[in-house]
């Protein structure tokens, strides 16, 4: 039985977010919720909501033993398995995460990739990633998708912040 920590990925019932967080949260584990914020207007007035950056999943840094166990939480579906072995992100992917949820401008598709052209990030808050342009802009904005595994994240960054990948 592998006893290895690992930032497992729970897919969960729609608007449950909170809730799991809040239970796993108090059994001691490390659980991770991106959220982020977002201006809603509702009746001519604006408000800054706080939601989840990924709706439907949470992120709990836990061994393989640990999360079988989360996985009857109320409000959890099940882990997310690829190839029948559970899906789990890297240190430097949470970090991505977090580094998003800190920046409004980012938003999460689960649309298939365009064509396009592979680049650096070369500075900025998510210099040292990589992704694929999809899509050029106004004011010399490029539209970069910058993947984690079964999620996309769609960054607006300027093009002197980019250095494109040699094939």
């Amino acid at each position: 039985m592998n006893i290895e920590k690992q930032w497992y990925v729970l897919r969960l019932k729609p608007l449950t977010e909170f809730r799991v967080h809040n239970a796993i949260a108090e059994t001691g584990a490390e659980v991770y919720l991106p959220l982020i914020e977002k201006t809603r207007v509702c009746n001519k007035k604006s408000s800054l909501v706080t939601r989840p950056l990924i709706t439907g999943y949470i992120f709990v840094y836990c061994s393989c033993a640990e999360l079988e166990r989360y996985r009857y939480f109320r409000g959890v579906l099940a882990p997310l398995c690829f190839a029948k072995k559970y899906m789990y992100l890297t240190d430097s992917e949470i970090n991505i995460l977090k580094i998003a949820s800190q920046n409004r401008s980012v938003e999460i598709t689960a649309k298939p990739l365009c064509t396009g052209q592979k680049v650096n990030i070369v500075s900025g808050p998510f210099a040292g990633y990589s992704g694929e342009v999809y899509k050029l802009g106004h004011n010399a904005a490029v539209y970069v998708h910058v993947g984690l595994p079964g999620i996309w994240l769609k960054l607006k960054v300027p093009r002197n912040m980019l250095s494109s990948i040699s094939p």
